[in-house]
C-alpha cells in the first residue's frame, strides 16, 4: 500500500489515517482524522515548496504529487536500472518523443515494435520487475492543489 501524506497544521497525516476529507468550496479542504478531529490541509508552494492552506473548488483539483519526482529518482539510482536504461535508450533510438498525446503516440508505435522483435527476454523481464520494485521503494506521495503541482513541474 502506497503512503499517501496529507500534511496539516504540524502533523502529516497518512490518507489511510483519515475518516473524512471534506471541501469548504473556495475555502479550505479539511480533513477528519480517526480520532475525530478536524485538520486543515496544507498544499506545497510549487514555486518555493513553503506551505500554505489548500484552498480548492472541487476534489478534482486535488493532485496526487510524488513527494520525490520520479525523473529524480530515475537520474539518482540510474546506475542500479540497467534494463529501465536499455528499454529508455531503444525507445529512443525508436524515435520516441514530444510530450502529450504525441508522445503517447510515440510510444505506443515503439512499443508495438519492440514487442513483435521480443526485445525483453523472460530473464529481463525478471530483471525489469526487480528494478520497478525498486523503484517502488522510494514512491511516496502527499494531496496537493492541483495548480501547484504544474507550477512545481514547471520550475524543473
Amino acid at each position: 500500500m502506497y503512503l499517501i501524506k496529507i500534511i496539516t497544521n504540524g502533523v502529516v497525516i497518512n490518507l489511510a489515517s483519515i475518516s473524512d476529507l471534506v471541501l469548504i468550496p473556495g475555502r479550505n479542504v479539511i480533513v477528519v482524522g480517526n480520532d475525530m478531529l478536524y485538520y486543515p490541509v496544507f498544499t506545497e508552494d510549487g514555486y518555493n515548496g513553503s506551505l500554505k492552506l489548500m484552498k480548492v473548488e472541487f476534489f478534482k483539483e486535488i493532485a496526487i504529487d510524488h513527494v520525490t519526482p520520479m525523473k529524480e529518482l530515475l537520474t539518482k539510482h540510474s546506475n542500479m536500472l540497467p534494463k529501465l536504461k536499455a528499454i529508455t535508450d531503444l525507445l529512443k533510438n525508436h524515435g520516441v518523443s514530444g510530450t502529450g498525446k504525441e508522445l503517447l503516440k510515440s510510444v505506443r508505435r515503439a512499443g508495438n515494435t519492440l514487442i513483435e522483435t521480443e526485445v525483453l527476454g523472460l530473464n529481463d523481464i525478471e530483471e525489469l520487475k526487480i528494478e520497478l520494485e525498486f523503484l517502488d521503494s522510494f514512491s511516496e506521495f502527499q494531496l496537493m492543489d492541483w495548480r501547484e503541482n504544474l507550477k512545481k513541474n514547471k520550475k524543473k
